[in-house]
């Protein structure tokens, strides 16, 4: 901050000074080129600080090849790859939407990314491990955690609108002609704060009148508690869990979700815990509690994304007792190349007779957190069937789908090659994972949830 950097917020637009929390930890995201020299200079085993996911594939390829500052289109492609891998068995059919399409999930095989020097790459698995890859989860695994088509790495911009995926042998996908442009002028830089105290209670409210027990028990709790408004900031969350007519006592349970959040640790500490506690017997008939305590009473951490000038950046490689200084890509005055993709063509959307089904018997999704962001991509496995999905899951359809994230911004973005749409839900997940009070604080499940929506469609999409 000194030297004029002022780390704004890239989802709240805010500079860090406005932040009002403490920083506990915080880190700048490095790229490959000081792996590739430690490997250049005989190293075995490269010990890393905190570099890019993607960092640990592209730093050994480009050693492999000797691939050069400006060899964008090599570097977005081993980029892709490290992309598709970092998350393990997620690209082996880990949590694939089409599960019928999985042999099996026992002992799914981890992934190996055999890359040529073009940057082109085949994944595959070892053999007799369970799992599948596919150009459907491979599909899936490129949307995970994305927001725009332009994939931004320190190193280099991979365009995932241009790549071509392929089928090319039982568990074996080529993907082949991604494009790369110049690397963004920034780096990012990830800044951990010690936000205000959390603790909460889930409650289990079984049987009739869920909704009048619901505000009893509010009324009840913060009496108990000393008021509602002392607290900086509550949360309540009725989860409409239960069935009509029960087959089964868990059926009849609706949860009952309070979270209270204070800059005193003292008003959400043990006498917090012990005030709810002695309701258990004096409160409304069939509650239960869940067992499990929200926050505990400790410090949240609020998560702070942020850019950092790439010219204030060197990285510094302690290699045989000598260091030697690596800098970035955008320090060395490279010409700057960008790429832009045309637009595509798209199949006509069929017509004729509709029928109602659900979303997901059409459209796999795969979702995930971006920060306090979460995106959610939907890929379709035919010309025409992406052609509808198109046109049909615009921003407003997707909000009316889903009304819990019509209070959100939310962007769309298209990757037709894919036969995808990607979609980036601003501000979902408040400060970061440890500071919002979902139960998938990850967003990792709402592709699912969205896979479950009655839709209309064409007849001919379904046959």
């Amino acid at each position: 901050q000194a030297g004029g950097e002022a780390f704004i917020n890239i989802d709240q637009g805010k500079p860090l000074s406005e932040c009002g929390h403490d920083v506990v930890t915080a880190n700048t995201y490095f790229g490959a080129w000081s792996i590739k020299e430690a490997l250049d200079l005989g190293a075995d085993i490269v010990i890393c600080p905190r570099v890019t996911d993607a960092a640990v594939v592209i730093g050994p390829a480009a050693w492999k090849f000797n691939w050069q500052r400006n060899d964008y289109d090599a570097l977005a492609g081993a980029l892709t790859a490290g992309h598709i891998i970092e998350c393990g068995a997620q690209c082996c059919g880990g949590n694939y939407s089409f599960i019928e399409e999985v042999p099996s999930f026992r002992n799914v095989g981890y992934p190996i990314a055999e890359i040529a020097s073009d940057g082109s790459f085949v994944i595959t698995k070892h053999d007799n491990t369970g799992g599948l890859i596919s150009s459907g989860t491979i599909t899936a695994q490129l949307l995970y955690e994305i927001s725009t088509p332009a994939y931004y790495n320190p190193d280099v911009i991979a365009h995932f609108d241009t790549l071509k995926i392929e089928d090319i042998g039982p568990h074996r996908v080529r993907v082949s002609g991604c494009r790369g442009s110049s690397p963004p002028p920034t780096h990012k830089v990830c800044i951990n704060t010690k936000g205000q105290f959390r603790n909460g209670v889930e409650i289990l409210l079984t049987g009739l009148d869920i909704e009048k027990k619901a505000e009893l028990y509010l009324d009840q709790i913060f009496h108990n508690l000393g008021g509602r408004d002392q607290f900086d900031d509550v949360e309540v969350q009725l989860i409409r869990s239960d069935k009509e007519n029960p087959n089964s006592n868990e059926e009849a349970h609706a949860a009952l979700r309070i979270t209270c959040l204070s800059s005193d640790p003292k008003k959400v500490g043990r006498l917090f815990q012990a005030k709810i506690t002695e309701l258990a017997l004096a409160t409304v008939p069939g509650n239960t509690g869940r067992g499990n305590s929200m926050g505990g009473g400790a410090a949240t951490i609020v998560y702070w994304p942020a850019l950092i000038d790439s010219q204030k950046v060197t990285e510094f490689l302690h290699i045989d007792g000598k260091t030697i200084e690596v800098l970035p890509t955008q320090r060395l005055g490279l010409p700057e190349q960008s790429y832009q993709q045309p637009p595509a063509r798209r199949s006509p959307v069929p017509g004729g007779p509709k029928t109602t089904t659900v979303f997901g018997r059409l459209f796999g999704t795969r979702s995930g957190d971006k920060g306090g962001c979460a995106n959610c991509g939907v890929w379709a496995k035919t010309d025409e069937s992406f052609a509808f999905l198109h046109e049909y899951l615009t921003v407003e359809r997707l909000k009316q789908l889903c009304p819990d994230v019509a209070q959100y911004n939310i962007e769309r973005y298209e990757l037709p090659n894919l036969r995808s749409l990607n979609f980036y839900i601003k501000g979902i997940l408040k400060d970061g994972v440890s500071s919002n009070n979902r139960i998938d604080g990850q967003a990792k499940s709402f592709g699912e949830y969205i896979r479950m929506k009655h839709i209309e469609v064409p007849e001919q999409l379904l046959t």
